[in-house]
């Protein structure tokens, strides 16, 4: 670090790195071969790993701004006991944050704990859906069963190449002679 006497508390923010990793297409063409590529799984776990991410950052952000507000918050498995009992609005009262800056941050965290357990809970009890894009309107999830485009109506082809077909264990296309 450049700065360590005045970034040393703000080394929560590695966590990104595993949000990163998570996120990118080559984990999840490494991951299993492929086999967890564009799927339910990959959707859910995404969602996992940001909330988890979002309540990691979200702690040492708490712990780093607001630690001698509070008396009951010394160190960070204190602020992450305020995270997410304000997360989940649940807040027992134990800890508060007093000051105008802090009840700001407790109403924004508690707005987004909401939002983002509504959408893991979304993608938990939502059917799979397959991701194939249309090629007329590049819609790219329908569900499972579908022929036909939800938005446009276009007839869906879903082509594997390369290494994913290899990974999902489809045989190659037989390749047509010139000339037929």
């Amino acid at each position: 670090m450049l700065f360590p006497a005045f970034l040393a508390n703000w080394g929560f923010l590695r966590i990104l790195r595993l949000w990163g990793v998570v996120q990118s297409e080559r984990f999840w063409n490494v991951l299993a071969r492929g086999r967890f590529d564009d799927t339910h799984v990959e959707d859910v776990t995404k969602s996992i790993i940001t909330l988890v991410t979002f309540i990691f950052l979200t702690a040492g952000l708490t712990q780093a701004l607001f630690i001698g507000d509070h008396p009951k918050l010394n160190n960070f498995v204190d602020a992450i006991y305020f995270v997410v009992a304000s997360l989940t609005t649940t807040g027992y009262g134990d800890i508060s944050l007093d000051s105008a800056l802090g009840r700001l941050f407790s109403v924004a965290l508690m707005l987004t704990g909401i939002s983002l357990f509504f959408s893991i809970a979304q993608k938990v009890f939502s059917p799979p859906q397959n991701i194939m894009a249309c090629s007329a309107c590049g819609l790219d999830r329908h569900d499972p069963d579908a022929k036909f485009c939800k938005a446009c109506g276009d007839r869906l082809t879903a082509p594997l190449r390369g290494r994913t077909r290899k990974a999902r264990g489809v045989p190659p296309k037989p390749k047509q002679a010139e000339g037929s």
